[in-house]
């Protein structure tokens, strides 16, 4: 809530989307000028690529994850993520290259960052580059393919 109060305050143009109905929903709800930012609530998998494909940047700060599938998703549709290099995310964000990576949980660091990732002249270019390379590597029939390799090695050696 106060990275995104610091962001709201530092520029006019930004607007955020937040997805998700969680115990902070409502704190966030009363602390955050609504006429900038919109409450989806929780939304079905097929809803979140609409909102994916209309964001600029998708923020995931996190103390904890494995392979958030929310970065995956977000980057085949070309939105690139800022996000903290936890569990397995150094995997699949390079900082510049597929996103952006933030080493801090601080409010005012997350803020800069937000704001320096947005307006990032790189953005475009991650952008085009995790689509195409996501839409190719983590598509169903490369996820297929890579499964049916996965049982073959382990049936025949």
């Amino acid at each position: 809530t106060e990275a995104i109060s610091i962001v709201l305050n530092k520029t006019k143009k930004l607007k955020f989307v937040l997805v998700g109905d969680g115990s902070l929903c409502n704190k966030m709800k009363n602390d955050l000028d609504s006429s900038r930012v919109l409450f989806k609530g929780h939304m079905e998998r097929g809803e979140l690529k609409e909102i994916y494909n209309i964001m600029r940047l998708l923020v995931l700060p996190s103390k904890h994850e494995g392979v958030p599938k929310v970065v995956l998703e977000a980057g085949m549709c070309g939105t690139p993520s800022l996000v903290t290099p936890v569990g397995g995310i150094n995997d699949i964000i390079k900082q510049g290259e597929t996103g952006f990576i933030i080493n801090s949980l601080s409010p005012r660091k997350i803020a800069t960052e937000m704001i320096s990732a947005i307006e990032s002249d790189k953005l475009k270019e991650i952008s085009a580059r995790i689509h195409n390379k996501w839409t190719t590597k983590f598509s169903k029939q490369m996820a297929t393919q890579r499964y049916v390799d996965n049982v073959l090695e382990n049936l025949y050696g």
